[in-house]
């Protein structure tokens, strides 16, 4: 018994370092900071502004509080997140369907794959600005 809680929480370890990595990756991808993982509500907010969204919309987080609808809400939410971050790096709706069904194959295609995040030009020139003062 105690030697199945100990592989149970080795594969826990061993995936949430999995997920880690591949979070990193997708949004240093992006242009991103990818130690922002490691930020409780900061990875959020990054992970609004990959998906080419508004960080103030960090806050409809707390609508999870609400029983049922907000939970519902949440599942919503982070569907839209999904899309518009594989829209983002100019994936299709198969491969979109593939992030939100089975992201534990799909954001490892995205983040180690050769899909390249779409800028807009602002951000890009800002990212250009940030690679030349440093």
């Amino acid at each position: 018994m105690q030697s199945a809680l100990i592989i149970a929480a080795l594969t826990g370890v061993a995936v949430l370092l999995f997920y880690i990595v591949v979070a990193w990756k997708i949004f240093s991808k992006a242009g991103r900071p990818g130690w922002a993982i490691f930020i409780p509500i900061y990875n959020l907010i990054v992970q609004l502004q990959v998906a080419k969204m508004s960080p103030w919309l960090v806050f409809l987080y707390l609508l999870g509080i609400i029983p049922v609808v907000g939970q519902i809400f949440l599942v919503v939410f982070s569907i839209i997140i999904t899309v518009k971050t594989g829209t983002a790096f100019g994936k299709g709706t198969g491969f979109i369907l593939g992030m939100i069904f089975l992201p534990f194959i799909f954001n490892p295609i995205l983040a180690f794959g050769s899909s390249r995040y779409q800028f807009d030009d602002e951000e890009e020139e800002m990212i250009e600005l940030e690679v030349t003062n440093a």
